[in-house]
């Protein structure tokens, strides 16, 4: 059974947040969906700190996540989610982090800063996990504070 189906933290790999900043700036200087009006200038910067800082790929539980439900989005997400959801094959990764804020209250659910059409088409698919960008530091707080014992990944050099 696949990761999506299974609904597990699953780490995939290890990324830089120079690497994640590249590959969502990319996306938001042609807007983010690929149409953008002639007259606007966006930037986008996914990650706070140190460019060089450790991030993830991974499967996140869609349970172990914030993000804007079908009630809460408009009619724009929800196409969106609805296109996506009838892609065959993986969804493409959000960005997802468990900050400060998040930590002390041990909230055990990771922010959706980008992607959530994408959340909302994994829910559409009937899928229980979906690959996300995430600060390598804020997983092992999202594992620790959801209950998991395990380590971010076997080949961890912390």
């Amino acid at each position: 059974m696949s990761p999506e189906k299974q609904g597990v933290f699953l780490v995939l790999g290890r990324v830089t947040g120079s690497y994640v900043d590249r590959r969502y700036g990319l996306a938001y200087s042609r807007g983010r969906h690929g149409h953008m009006p002639d007259d606007v200038t966006r930037t986008c910067t996914v990650q706070p700190g140190p460019a060089t800082a450790e991030w993830i790929l991974a499967y996140i539980p869609i349970r172990a996540l914030n993000y804007q439900t079908a009630e809460e989005s408009g009619g724009p997400r929800i196409s969106r989610a609805r296109a996506y959801a009838a892609r065959p094959g993986v969804l493409p990764p959000g960005v997802a982090k468990y900050g400060a804020w998040a930590q002390r209250r041990k909230l055990a659910k990771g922010y959706v800063s980008d992607g959530n059409h994408r959340v909302l088409a994994a829910v559409m698919r009937g899928d229980r996990a979906i690959r996300m960008y995430m600060p390598l530091s804020d997983y092992a707080a999202l594992m620790r504070d959801a209950g998991r014992t395990s380590r971010p990944s076997s080949r961890s050099s912390r």
